[in-house]
């Protein structure tokens, strides 16, 4: 009976910043002192609470309050461990946790039998992440600045050295082991995109609610770009496997009957260089056939390779 007054007890008051013992006592129809010996039994589990005395006094949850326990079954369960082993690969994320010590935490509260059957599975089922020491110690900022419509200036690091640009990130993902943001500069007067780990310092300038582009309509590039271009890839059995892990590429793929694949699309002109970097990790299983804008500037690109190994 205790042990479900107490589970309700922690549902009630994640759900509130701020309350009293007799609001409490009211709600679950106990007495004063029953609650206030509960809420006591709540903070030796680990629940955040603070009590404030006085006439006016209560209890206030702090931000690192504990969520209420949530139930999963097996394969739920096999499946969280498994999310959990994927982002443990990444050196940073944009929450404020040691991701090993919530895995392990998740880990050593399953069964035993469970806990076998995932080290039989470990053996067999690895979801490949590269390990990167990258680190992004603003990417919560950026992520932040994202959500609040925030206009900011970055120094960001770059071949040519530490630059300041004035942007607004519309979001930040993952891949390949590595944090990106696309954000729509001020200067350019188009989205750009930036690697996290390389942004060394952020200001915030104010709010901007001009509507923009969002993350997930970027990631689709189902928009058209200023000074379009139209581009057509030709790729192979292998090209559409390679093109087809990397977001620029592979939404735009149609696959043909015999495996080979096309891709039709639209680019910037400033985006040349940025695909012409793209395209050469696919080699010799893309071939580009328009804008020849974009064959020159992999021409160029393949010579210069060439002549460093004549």
């Amino acid at each position: 009976m205790k042990t479900k007054k107490l589970f309700e007890l922690m549902f009630y008051i994640n759900a509130k910043r701020y309350f009293t013992a007799r609001e409490v006592a009211e709600e679950f129809d106990m007495s004063v002192r029953t609650v206030q010996r509960y809420l006591l039994d709540l903070q030796e589990l680990g629940v955040p609470l603070y009590a404030e005395k006085g006439k006016y006094g209560g209890y206030r949850v702090l931000n690192n309050r504990v969520l209420p326990p949530l139930f999963f079954s097996e394969e739920e369960g096999k499946m969280m461990y498994f999310l959990l082993e994927m982002i443990t690969h990444y050196p940073t994320i944009p929450f404020q946790v040691d991701t090993q010590r919530v895995k392990t935490k998740f880990y050593t509260h399953l069964p035993a039998d469970v806990r076998n059957q995932l080290e039989q599975i470990k053996d067999f089922v690895v979801f490949l992440t590269p390990n990167r020491s990258e680190e992004a110690p603003l990417l919560k900022d950026l992520l932040l600045s994202a959500m609040k419509h925030k206009k900011v200036v970055i120094q960001y690091e770059s071949k040519t050295g530490i630059k300041g640009h004035i942007v607004k990130p519309i979001g930040i993902y993952a891949h390949e082991g590595l944090w990106y943001f696309p954000a729509y500069s001020y200067k350019k007067e188009k989205i750009l995109l930036f690697r996290a780990d390389r942004v060394k310092k952020i200001e915030n300038l104010g709010e901007d609610f001009t509507e923009s582009l969002t993350l997930k309509k970027w990631l689709a590039q189902d928009y058209v770009p200023t000074k379009a271009l139209l581009l057509h890839i030709e790729i192979t059995k292998e090209g559409v496997r390679l093109a087809s892990a990397n977001p620029s590429l592979g939404p735009h793929i149609t696959i043909n009957n015999d495996g080979t694949g096309t891709i039709k699309s639209v680019i910037g002109r400033d985006d040349l260089d940025f695909t012409a970097n793209i395209l050469l990790n696919l080699g010799r299983y893309a071939e580009v056939i328009e804008p020849k804008e974009l064959r020159e500037s992999l021409k160029k690109k393949a010579t210069e390779i060439v002549n460093m190994y004549t």
